[in-house]
């Protein structure tokens, strides 16, 4: 049988009911620590970048219980395969979406209906043809550059913007306050700082 998967693209995902908005800043979670400080700090948009399966349902029961958006690294989840079966499991549980480098994955989760974000690393002119490629055959909802330095450069190549989340090497106010002069509408950073920041207002 045939599966048809969605043929919505970023550049018209807007309107789409699976898609969940994140936050202007998004707590990039590494581990156990990072989680509570990130609820600690009242961070409404969690990307889970590695974990274990066996913890995973109790963050997202936290993450729910505070009106949370709790996306998942499906690449790094230790326990977890990414396949359909995997990505099944984790929506029943009840997570937001997911994060991957994997086309593959694109495909089966926007079948179901999860929201995706394509992460890909900008590390030069190469990687960024290959990024564009993806988006082009596989539509993610959003896009991670990493690192967030690059992703200004990057989108100008791209033509979009409102979808892309910049990542990585941004550990103070003014880079963030570049990011965001940009087209570029979100961030992602595992920087306690940069959260109490964007938490009192000043970017």
């Amino acid at each position: 049988m045939q599966v048809q998967y969605s043929s919505v693209g970023l550049e018209n995902s807007e309107g789409v009911d699976h898609i969940v908005k994140l936050g202007k800043v998004i707590a990039a979670i590494w581990d156990n620590k990072l989680f509570e400080q990130a609820l600690k700090y009242d961070m409404k948009s969690l990307f889970l970048l590695q974990g274990s399966i066996n913890t995973l349902p109790y963050m997202v029961k936290r993450v729910k219980d505070v009106g949370g958006v709790l996306f998942v690294d499906v690449d790094f989840i230790a326990g977890l395969q990414a396949d359909e079966e995997g990505l099944i499991f984790l929506k029943k549980m009840g997570i937001n979406g997911i994060i991957t480098t994997k086309g593959r994955t694109i495909k089966t989760a926007k079948n179901m209906n999860l929201s995706v974000v394509l992460r890909f690393f900008a590390i030069d002119s190469h990687a960024v043809e290959k990024g564009i490629e993806q988006i082009r055959n596989y539509s993610p909802d959003y896009v991670e550059i990493l690192p967030g330095v690059a992703a200004v450069r990057v989108i100008k190549r791209m033509k979009l913007g409102s979808q892309v989340i910049a990542a990585g090497l941004l550990d103070n106010p003014q880079d963030v306050k570049e990011v965001f002069k940009s087209k570029i509408k979100y961030i992602s950073t595992s920087s306690v700082e940069i959260w109490k920041w964007y938490k009192s207002g000043r970017i």
